[in-house]
């Protein structure tokens, strides 16, 4: 590994990539936009592994990969500011290049992209990476609680049921998906995307990753860490709460309060115990080996993610081999196990003869232009 790579931060990245792509593979395989996945899948057992992907993974990865994301971005700055050369260009060119990419995967290979929503995240925070690391710390975690608080109080007086389903639109996307051609794909992806990026889910979006970013970029300032022989009793004190507001929709009537509070606060708090769990792992001589093979993934984590939509709508669309909807969700668990073991290898291998992986490699040739790579 590069000397001038931190292994714990590809590691979290590759364990980001693996929580994200079983989360995912639920949107690749299923017209999750429009079921109740509660009620959806009928076999006890494609219950009990939903439950699973949805206790233990389902929104507590895009807050890690949000923090990583505002951490490499501030580290950038910092970086370029200590060589004395301006950052304003080396940023928007990095933004636009995302912005490019992120639209074109939403047009051409999947709806749920989130490097759209990151590169927009960006430019919206170019001008608050000059703040005190304490400052954005505060900000992020502000920016985080209170929006969310209040829309959870506000819950409590809806009184919905809890997931609305859309028959029609299910049926459109099994439909389309399934057997439609190139242009029908194209415009219920372009329905998807719209659907899941527009009203409350467009402010959920933002005021879920903004605020780790902040926090992201106030750790690469150099904000302290706790120490370390505290790290364990900070495990459990994220990782219990979390797991209990986590399970909230299955103790009780899964009405909106239930499942928003599961994910905005429960994912975030099973966030911060799994970069904890990471780090107390890589610590330990007989686990570091075993965790650090996570990397190899992490190092590659644009080329791997937009490869898992390649790969996922590969599997399902009609211009491949046509499964959408015809799978459980055991097996697409074991698909997407078998995508990660696949891009673990071929990171590995790839990272073996060259520096980075190619999308890596042409996002830091536009970035960085005629200047030199910042290391």
């Amino acid at each position: 590994m590069p000397k001038n790579r931190i292994l714990y931060l590809d590691v979290l990245r590759g364990f980001s990539l693996l929580g994200i792509l079983l989360v995912n593979m639920l949107s690749f395989h299923s017209p999750y936009l429009y079921i109740d996945p509660y009620k959806y899948w009928s076999r006890p057992a494609d219950r009990f592994q939903y439950a699973v992907i949805d206790i233990f993974f389902q929104a507590s990865f895009y807050p890690l990969f949000s923090f990583l994301f505002g951490y490499s971005l501030a580290t950038m700055r910092e970086k370029t500011v200590d060589l004395g050369k301006s950052f304003a260009g080396i940023a928007v060119r990095r933004l636009l290049f995302l912005m490019v990419l992120g639209a074109l995967h939403v047009m051409l290979i999947w709806h749920g992209d989130i490097l759209l929503i990151y590169s927009i995240v960006g430019f919206l925070s170019l001008s608050v990476l000059t703040l005190p690391k304490n400052a954005l710390f505060t900000a992020g975690v502000f920016l985080y609680l209170i929006p969310n608080a209040f829309l959870s109080i506000f819950g409590l007086f809806i009184h919905t049921s809890g997931i609305s389903s859309n028959s029609r639109q299910a049926s459109y996307s099994l439909s389309n998906y399934s057997r439609g051609d190139f242009l029908d794909i194209f415009w219920q992806r372009f329905h998807d995307w719209g659907a899941a990026n527009s009203g409350l889910s467009l402010l959920l979006i933002f005021t879920s990753i903004f605020p780790f970013f902040l926090i992201g970029a106030s750790i690469a300032k150099g904000r302290k860490l706790p120490n370390k022989k505290h790290l364990p009793r900070l495990f459990w004190a994220f990782f219990i709460p979390g797991l209990v507001i986590k399970c909230l929709p299955y103790i009780t009537k899964r009405g909106f309060e239930a499942l928003f509070v599961q994910d905005v606060f429960g994912g975030p708090l099973l966030s911060v115990s799994y970069a904890i769990a990471i780090f107390m792992l890589l610590k330990n001589k007989n686990t570091k080996k075993i965790f650090s093979i996570f990397s190899h993934a992490g190092r590659m984590s644009l080329t791997n993610y937009l490869m898992q939509s390649i790969l996922g709508t590969f599997l399902f669309y009609s211009y491949g081999l046509g499964l959408y909807g015809k799978v459980s969700i055991w097996v697409g668990t074991i698909q997407a196990a078998a995508i990660f073991l696949f891009q673990i290898l071929f990171s590995r291998y790839l990272l073996k003869k060259f520096d980075a992986g190619p999308v890596e490699f042409v996002w830091r040739k536009f970035t960085y232009s005629k200047n030199r790579y910042i290391k």
